[in-house]
């Protein structure tokens, strides 16, 4: 595994940044802005996204789903029988069981690092 630079992550999370902002705009009722509640996504979705939207680069696509599914915000909604949802909004599937132990252990792994400064405790801060 190649270790990135900081001007790498810096540009991975400005492309990540930019590419979600054009999720938002053309799927509303699937992404939502930063900070926001989320509901989780379907299984596959890139492949949906890929397919109404193959202007959006694969890795600019791939660093906004990264971004977007990481975050405490998100992992929080995924608990074992919640809905998910396609592009338009509508059920696509649940979460599992095995999906909400995933989600739960990468919680208490972040909650193991120190908060980087200014931005308040790892419990108090909302990362989309």
């Amino acid at each position: 595994m190649t270790m990135l630079t900081k001007q790498q992550k810096k540009e991975r999370k400005r492309i990540a940044e930019e590419t979600r902002s054009i999720l938002v705009e053309r799927f509303p009722r699937c992404f939502c802005v930063k900070g926001a509640p989320k509901t989780p996504l379907k299984v596959g979705i890139s492949r949906d996204i890929r397919e109404a939207a193959p202007d959006i680069p694969r890795r600019a696509l791939r660093f906004a789903l990264a971004d977007y599914t990481s975050g405490r915000t998100y992992q929080r909604q995924m608990i074992a029988g919640a809905a998910r949802v396609d592009l338009d909004g509508q059920h696509a599937g649940t979460v599992t069981e095995e999906q909400e132990a995933d989600a739960k252990a990468k919680l208490a792994k972040a909650d193991r690092y120190p908060a980087k400064a200014g931005r308040g405790s790892n419990q108090e801060r909302v990362h989309g």
